[in-house]
């Protein structure tokens, strides 16, 4: 052997990955402990949101931020490119994480943004009108319906209070371009960190199966939601019957086309309408039955009840797992949507 060759063998080493490679137990662990978090502590549409076209959940900054606090990983932002022009400014920023007991680096990420994206680089100029609001537009919004609200409206109008007359009327929306994005800086380049948050967290959480990119500052029309999803987002977060805020659902009659509360169609004398309050129709069904057959309907019950035989799904009223025998016993059964 040639002292070239002893001198290359002694200042170059041969580095085994496997020697360092985390054991298939502390792999599963994490990914069980990922899992658990995002069902016992995130919130969907709070810590990730589901857009349409995409398979998997994206994640949000704030289920970023609960990932980094399970974790116990330290973001750190560097700005590695930045423009401010006068009509123009973008930032591209890189996130650590390093770990906090032992302040080792785990992983980075990169996220940009600038003031030619549309949501930044379009604004609204308004025009109040003396229009008023109509009241079928009050009414779809208690219910929830965000397609007539807009079909209500039109094309290019917004309600708007006239400070004036302290009156609601109608305003008339044009979309301009936006002649000072400097009045976005600081929105830029938060979103520029919270892009390299949420890529540095996919990265070193190694999550990407469980979550997508982040694509939450897409904005995304409910029309476009519920072609997705069959159902308007206050229909997948409430229960049937209710209202963000409490208080009673409006619903727009099938015979008259109007809106009313759904505790008035107790009065309606139509049997087979499909607003008429579903408590009415169970009570009577309970009735028809008669006593003898109370034992046979809830043994019924419990072999149609949600979740397989010892599964566990969302209550709509608690927004909490629970088992299929809590939710047999609970007082709210009648008129609760998984009941259906």
């Amino acid at each position: 052997m040639t002292d070239k060759a002893v001198a290359v063998r002694e200042t170059g080493q041969v580095v085994n990955f496997e020697d360092y490679a985390m054991p298939v137990d502390s792999i599963v662990r994490q990914v069980n402990r990922i899992q658990e978090v995002m069902q016992k502590v995130m919130k969907d549409g709070e810590h990730y949101g589901r857009i349409p076209g995409t398979d998997k959940p994206s994640l949000l900054k704030p289920g970023a931020e609960k990932l980094t606090l399970t974790f116990r990983l330290d973001p750190d932002y560097e700005i590695i490119r930045e423009v401010r022009d006068r009509d123009f400014i973008a930032y591209t920023v890189k996130c650590h994480l390093t770990h906090i007991p032992t302040g080792q680096r785990i992983a980075s990420g990169i996220g940009s943004c600038n003031s030619r994206e549309a949501k930044y680089r379009f604004r609204f100029a308004e025009e109040l009108t003396e229009t008023p609001v109509p009241g079928e537009y009050w009414k779809a919004k208690e219910a929830g319906d965000s397609k007539e609200m807009k079909r209500i409206l039109g094309e290019g109008m917004r309600v708007r209070k006239n400070e004036a007359t302290g009156a609601w009327v109608l305003a008339r929306a044009e979309k301009v371009e936006n002649d000072n994005p400097w009045d976005l800086d600081n929105t830029i380049i938060k979103m520029a960190c919270k892009r390299a948050l949420v890529a540095a967290v996919l990265n070193g959480t190694a999550a990407s199966d469980i979550f997508t990119q982040d694509v939450e500052d897409q904005d995304v029309e409910p029309e476009a939601r519920e072609r997705h999803t069959g159902k308007s987002g206050s229909e997948r977060k409430q229960p049937a019957g209710r209202r963000k805020g409490g208080g009673t659902k409006a619903v727009k009659c099938p015979e008259t086309g109007k809106f009313r509360p759904e505790t008035e169609c107790a009065d309606c004398t139509v049997t087979d309408c499909k607003a008429r309050p579903r408590k009415e129709e169970a009570g009577n069904g309970q009735k028809a039955q008669g006593g003898d057959n109370t034992q046979g309907a809830t043994e019924k019950a419990r072999e149609t009840a949600p979740g397989g035989p010892e599964g566990t799904f969302v209550c709509p009223d608690t927004n909490k797992m629970i088992t299929r025998g809590k939710c047999h016993d609970c007082a709210k059964r009648e008129g609760c949507p998984v009941w259906e």
